[in-house]
């Protein structure tokens, strides 16, 4: 997901070459900077969905 939207940051910024970098960057990832703003204020609500998670974080750490 991470590689994905800053994919988007490197298309935005080949489109309009001279916008700096953050802000393409903080534009890409507003959606989750939302989402969790909103649960951290409890507007929105996460619940586990009792499954097995289907991504590990051991990846963060190579």
């Amino acid at each position: 997901m991470i590689l994905g939207q800053a994919a988007t940051t490197l298309v935005a910024k080949r489109a309009a070459p001279d916008m700096p970098w953050w802000v393409l960057l903080v534009s890409a990832f507003l959606i989750d900077i939302a989402m969790f703003s909103f649960v951290g204020l409890g507007i929105e609500t996460m619940e586990p969905t009792g499954g097995k998670p289907s991504l590990s974080l051991k990846h963060l750490l190579v």
